[in-house]
């Protein structure tokens, strides 16, 4: 299957041609958002700032907290080969069952939050996709480059 690139302030990745491509400029944040055709979606979020990766990591994870049974389980890795925070979160909301996959890291450029979310049915054939995508992922591109 052939995915469709995204190409713009200094990342690129791939993603499914079906599913539906947003992006939202506030401040000085970027978000791109990639819709499945259901619910579920996986987001970046680019902050030139450079905030710290752990608080980056906190105030998303804050955000989840007052759904109920809300767990949260926490690990590291890398991401563009760049060191990674990685928070995998379980909640219940209109009473199914969903996950949340936290990703924050800091590259040369910025401060970076992955986000991928869905619920459990769902996600047994969106989650690859999202994880796809996450690989894809190449970070700190020359604009011009991005040009050619």
């Amino acid at each position: 299957m052939s995915h469709s690139v995204y190409q713009q302030h200094g990342i690129r990745f791939e993603y499914p041609p079906e599913w539906i491509l947003a992006e939202d400029v506030e401040g000085d944040a970027i978000s791109i958002q990639v819709s499945s055709p259901e619910t579920s979606f996986w987001s970046i979020t680019l902050l030139p700032a450079r905030p710290a990766p752990d608080l980056l990591l906190e105030s998303a994870i804050e955000a989840f907290a007052d759904y109920d049974d809300f767990d949260a389980y926490r690990s590291e890795g890398e991401i563009c080969e760049y060191p990674a925070l990685f928070c995998d979160i379980e909640f219940v909301s209109f009473e199914l069952i969903n996950s949340g996959f936290l990703r924050a890291f800091r590259t040369g450029r910025y401060s970076i939050l992955i986000l991928y979310q869905g619920n459990d049915l769902e996600l047994e054939y969106t989650l690859a996709e999202f994880e796809s995508m996450t690989a894809s992922l190449v970070c700190d591109l020359d604009d011009d480059v991005l040009l050619a």
